[in-house]
C-alpha cells in the first residue's frame, strides 16, 4: 500500500473473485511486489514501478501483460474456471488531483485541486476470459528440501502454506517462485509493446472456447509465435525447454487432428503418438515461461 500524500499509479482490475482472493493471500503472505489489494468491492493493482511513469497507455500495456501472462508463466493453472484478470480503471493521482482513464489508457475525467483548495471536476467523452484446467500433483524436492516443482496451482501455493507455515517453508517457496515473477515483471516492463507480446496477449485473452479445435489452434498459434522469435523449429528444439519428441507430437497431433480438414489432404496420420489437450497446454505454457525468461536474461540489467 501506498504512503498517504504520495503520487501514485492505481490500476482497478477485475476478475474471477475467489481466484483474485487467492492471489492477494499468497502475494501478501510471501511479501511480493506488485500488490493486489482490495478498497472495499473494488479490487487493485499497485506498482511501485509505475511511479516514474507518466502515460497511461504505457502503464495499461505493462499491467495487461503481466495480468495475462501471469497465469501462464506461474504455472497458476486450476480447477475452477478462471476470468482473465483485465484493468479496468486506472487513476493517478497527486497533490493535485486526480485523473481517470479508461483500461486503454484514454483519459475520462479529472479532478483539479486549485491552491485555495477549491476543486473542479471535468470530464472527457472520446478482456476476456482464460481458462486451464488440472490437478495438481505432488510436491516435488531435493534432499535440502528446496521446492523443485509440483506447485502448478494457485490452490496447491495456499495449501501448503498452510500446512507448512514455519519459516523455512516459506523462505523455500519464496525462492521458488520468486524467479517467475522476477522475469515476468521485467518482461511486463520491457517487452509489452513489442508485436509479438501483442500477439501473444490477444490469443491468450481469447484463449478460452468449448470447442477443443479451436484450443489447439490458439495453443498452435502461440507455438508458431515463440518458434518465429528463436528463429526456426530446430533452434527451439536445441533449447531444450521441452523434450524434442513432445514437440514432435504437439505438432503432428495439431496438424492432423486440430488444425486441417477431416480429410487430412496434407497430412498423413502422424507416427507419433496423439497427445491430449492438458499435455499440450502444459508444453506450451513452459516454451512460454522459458522464453520470457531468456528475452529477460539476454537484456542484462534492466529493471
Amino acid at each position: 500500500m501506498r504512503e498517504e500524500g504520495k503520487m501514485s499509479w492505481k490500476i482497478q482490475i477485475d476478475g474471477d473473485k475467489k481466484y483474485i482472493d487467492d492471489l492477494i493471500e499468497v502475494f501478501q503472505t510471501l511479501s511480493f511486489e506488485p500488490f493486489i489489494c482490495k478498497e472495499g468491492e473494488n479490487i487493485y493493482l499497485e506498482w511501485k514501478m509505475f511511479d516514474d511513469i507518466t502515460d497511461a497507455k504505457e502503464i495499461s500495456s505493462k499491467a495487461k501483460t503481466f495480468l495475462t501472462l501471469m497465469p501462464v508463466v506461474f504455472h497458476f493453472k486450476s480447477e475452477r474456471a478462471i476470468e482473465l484478470l483485465k484493468v479496468l480503471k486506472i487513476s493517478y493521482k497527486d497533490e493535485k488531483g486526480e485523473k481517470v482513464y479508461d483500461s486503454e489508457g484514454n483519459l475520462e475525467s479529472s479532478i483539479e485541486i486549485s491552491d485555495d483548495g477549491k476543486r473542479s471536476i471535468r470530464m472527457y467523452v472520446g478482456s476476456g476470459t482464460f481458462k486451464i484446467t488440472g490437478n495438481a500433483v505432488y510436491l516435488a524436492t531435493s534432499k535440502d528440501g528446496q521446492i523443485l516443482g509440483g506447485l502448478t496451482t494457485i490452490e496447491s501455493i495456499k495449501d501448503y502454506l498452510k500446512a507448512n507455515s514455519d519459516s523455512e517453508s516459506l523462505k523455500n517457496v519464496v525462492e521458488y517462485l520468486k524467479p517467475f515473477l522476477k522475469n515476468l515483471v521485467k518482461y511486463s516492463n520491457n517487452f509489452s509493446n513489442e508485436k509479438i507480446t501483442e500477439e501473444i496477449l490477444t490469443v491468450l485473452s481469447n484463449i478460452e472456447t468449448k470447442t477443443t479445435t479451436l484450443k489447439w489452434v490458439n495453443l498452435y498459434k502461440i507455438y508458431e509465435l515463440i518458434e518465429k522469435a528463436v528463429g526456426n523449429e530446430k533452434k527451439l528444439k536445441d533449447k531444450n525447454w521441452v523434450n524434442k519428441e513432445q514437440i514432435d507430437s504437439f505438432n503432428s497431433t495439431n496438424n492432423y487432428y486440430h488444425r486441417h480438414s477431416v480429410f487430412r489432404v496434407f497430412y498423413k496420420k502422424p507416427k507419433d503418438r496423439e497427445m491430449d489437450l492438458q499435455e499440450a497446454e502444459e508444453i506450451i505454457s513452459t516454451l512460454l515461461s522459458k522464453y520470457i525468461e531468456e528475452k529477460v536474461q539476454n537484456q542484462g540489467g534492466l529493471p
